[in-house]
């Protein structure tokens, strides 16, 4: 479960954000693409759904979109790819 303020605070991102670059680690951002698919079925419509917030994001978050669109890589780095990542 995701439970996010339609703001999130610069803090927020930054957790996120740093969650992200220590999964990603010394390894070139070109690898993100060989990661395996994602199996978990709850996970992939998480992602899916992240991915279909990321629109009106814009408009309303920028820090929003910086939070959806580290989580989304998180989940594919720890889970695997979907089309929507």
């Amino acid at each position: 479960m995701i439970a996010w303020s339609p703001h999130p605070t610069q803090d927020e991102v930054q957790r996120e954000y740093q969650l992200l670059l220590r999964r990603i680690g010394d390894a070139p951002i070109e690898t993100l693409i060989d990661l395996p698919s994602m199996q978990d079925t709850e996970r992939r419509a998480t992602v899916e759904l992240l991915a279909a917030v990321l629109p009106p994001a814009f408009f309303t978050s920028h820090d929003l979109v910086c939070l959806v669109l580290c989580r989304i890589a998180n989940l594919s780095i720890e889970h695997g790819n979907t089309d929507a990542s």
